[in-house]
């Protein structure tokens, strides 16, 4: 694969297969989905979104070549703390951006309490894939999971910036922000609030869930009638 990459024409994009490692390095999920990540250099220019932009230079028409015996071993469901503050990260910052103002399509995009295992093939990992990383002595198997992440002290910021009813309907209140918020004060994070974080009422998040389970299941019932293919909805 590796050869393949070095004399592929200019231009050629390269795609590979994400693998989803899966709570433990001995499992993942596999979804059968490529992943543009490599890109022969011809001088073409990334063109950049404001958020969620490839990776590499994609132009319109390039060849796209897929590694088959080349993989990207994707580490986030071995971090689970760390991916749902990733989650919320990403709900409160398209907030901010107004790059998704509607709710429940920013609420759908981001949820991050749903079992996602009927997605791909849960299968055992292959040796191969670590073994020539740890022969080298890297550690490919320890991943930390900290209660509290850096996307959670930029969430703290906007609050402070924008105050917190302007978060109230994101899908972010499933997480002790108070609790939080003193942690990070103790690590001396600027930008902080330096009041009782005001969370979303009880009455509203519950009434927010109801909405989005149904909206959820609405879409769901859409992309079957349609034919489309959705990795959310398999």
């Amino acid at each position: 694969g590796w050869r393949t990459m070095l004399d592929a024409p200019a231009g050629t994009v390269l795609s590979f297969e994400l693998v989803d490692l899966f709570l433990t390095t001995d499992r993942c999920m596999r979804h059968d989905r490529w992943r543009p990540f490599g890109y022969v250099d011809d001088g073409a220019l990334h063109v950049g979104k404001t958020i969620h932009s490839g990776r590499i230079p994609l132009p319109v028409g390039a060849p796209t070549l897929k590694l088959a015996d080349v993989r990207l071993l994707h580490y986030a469901a071995l971090r689970t703390a760390g991916m749902a503050a990733k989650l919320r990260w990403y709900s409160v910052l398209e907030n901010v951006l107004g790059t998704c103002p509607h709710i429940l399509k920013r609420r759908l995009r981001y949820i991050n309490h749903l079992d996602f295992t009927g997605e791909g093939r849960i299968e055992p990992t292959q040796p191969e894939w670590f073994e020539a990383w740890e022969r080298r002595g890297i550690d490919m198997r320890t991943v930390l999971d900290a209660p509290y992440h850096w996307y959670d002290v930029e969430v703290l910021r906007a609050f402070k910036r924008y105050g917190t009813r302007r978060f109230w309907l994101d899908d972010i209140w499933r997480f002790d922000w108070e609790a939080c918020r003193e942690w990070a004060t103790s690590q001396r994070y600027d930008g902080l609030p330096k009041g009782t974080i005001r969370a979303a009422p009880d009455p509203l998040v519950f009434l927010m869930r109801g909405v989005e389970w149904v909206h959820r299941h609405q879409v769901r019932a859409r992309h079957r009638l349609s034919g489309r293919i959705s990795r959310r909805f398999r």
